[in-house]
């Protein structure tokens, strides 16, 4: 978690809801790091701009139920 936010890549559960959208939708408008749109964006630039809209809209659908910050302190403080 601690790594996590020094990285500047917003909170854990946000991390990996994008991670996620990153298996599920690779090289499409709804991955947060499309490879198709240039190597920098993929690994920094995803950080400085705004998602695309097919990131925002897939991202309601990915399954995130495991991830449960009540029964995890670390998840919830960072939340806050």
């Amino acid at each position: 978690m601690l790594l996590n936010c020094i990285a500047f890549q917003s909170t854990a559960i946000v991390w990996i809801r994008d991670h996620r959208l990153h298996h599920k939708y690779s090289d499409t408008d709804a991955d947060p790091y499309n490879a198709s749109r240039g190597f920098f964006f993929s690994h920094i630039g995803w950080l400085l701009v705004r998602k695309h809209p097919k990131v925002i809209e897939k991202g309601k659908t990915i399954d995130m139920s495991d991830i449960n910050t009540r029964n995890n302190p670390v998840l919830k403080f960072q939340q806050k």
